[in-house]
């Protein structure tokens, strides 16, 4: 009864739902983990079993998350330090550069001296505008149409959770209309994405992949995600480690 009353239901209705008898709403499944006081990981567990989605329906960056000192920072941090020399970065679920290890910057910058000068690589980057832009790394790749199909798709169906997105995947189709002409939409899901730019002396090849961290219950779209980069050939790996990405263009 002093459930009911907290929830603004009936005693009747909150029996039904403790014997099975009725369905709650996500309204009250969400109220009543509240009233409780149950942690976010079961909150998101409960509405899942309850058949609804979770999170926001508008999907945001969670700056408080990824704060300095937090240990969601402390450890992706030592993500990015781990993975170095190998390219990695974190970035919010608007395709915004939280951080990126020096391996990603240090390739950037040799591969795009101009746009690293002009716009930075770092917090803050626009990571779509870096990889469509006409100055960008899709203007590197040897296989652009592929792999920058592959990227369109995967930005369009983020932009279905994230409308927020449009204006900026509209910008980047257009940029990278030329490239995709003859290449047949890509499922990014289907295989990892192998990105080869080419260089004065030889091709960089590497795989692209994308992780989320945490509970598989408690992603949402406003999860930030890593993305780190491995490379798929002994030229790249040595270039990478031995030699140094001020020896690529050489």
């Amino acid at each position: 009864m002093e459930l009911a009353l907290r929830l603004g239901y009936s005693t009747r209705h909150i029996s039904f739902v403790e014997t099975g008898r009725a369905h709650p709403g996500r309204n009250l499944v969400t109220d009543w983990l509240h009233e409780t006081g149950a942690p976010d990981s079961l909150r998101s567990a409960a509405l899942l079993q309850a058949g609804y989605a979770h999170g926001d329906k508008v999907p945001s960056a969670e700056p408080q998350f990824w704060a300095q000192e937090s240990v969601n920072q402390r450890s992706l941090a030592a993500l990015l330090a781990v993975h170095d020399p190998f390219p990695a970065l974190i970035l919010d679920c608007e395709w915004r550069i939280i951080d990126a290890n020096p391996g990603f910057v240090s390739l950037v910058g040799t591969l795009l001296p101009d746009f690293a000068a002009e716009h930075g690589v770092g917090g803050g980057t626009d990571y779509i505008d870096l990889l469509g832009s006409s100055s960008g790394l899709g203007a590197r790749l040897a296989d652009g149409g592929s792999a920058m199909a592959a990227l369109l798709v995967q930005l369009r169906l983020e932009e279905w959770a994230n409308p927020a997105l449009k204006p900026r995947v509209d910008l980047f189709e257009q940029r990278v209309a030329h490239l995709i002409l003859d290449s047949p939409p890509a499922d990014p899901a289907d295989q990892p994405l192998e990105l080869v730019f080419d260089s004065e002396r030889s091709s960089l090849r590497f795989y692209r992949f994308q992780t989320v961290f945490g509970l598989p219950q408690d992603i949402t779209s406003s999860y930030c995600r890593a993305e780190t980069w491995y490379p798929t050939d002994d030229i790249t790996r040595k270039c990478m480690t031995k030699s140094g990405p001020e020896l690529i263009n050489e």
